[in-house]
């Protein structure tokens, strides 16, 4: 992978063309079957928060230790 990333011509054709990838190597991992079904994005409590960077670090941080 550095190497790849490393040639311009390379990254030249990815920013072009996409990253391509093998199927058969990358394949769905069935292991957590709905994990991405449902709602998905930023709740709106987090987006009422999105305006002072400090109040959504801090809303980010564990509430307990």
């Amino acid at each position: 992978m550095v190497a790849i990333a490393q040639n311009e011509g390379n990254m030249a054709a990815i920013r072009k063309n996409g990253w391509m990838f093998d199927p058969s190597e990358f394949t769905p991992d069935h292991r957590y079957p709905v994990l991405q079904s449902g709602e998905y994005g930023p709740t709106n409590e987090v987006l009422a928060l999105a305006d002072s960077p400090s109040k959504l670090f801090l809303f980010l941080m564990l509430k307990t230790f």
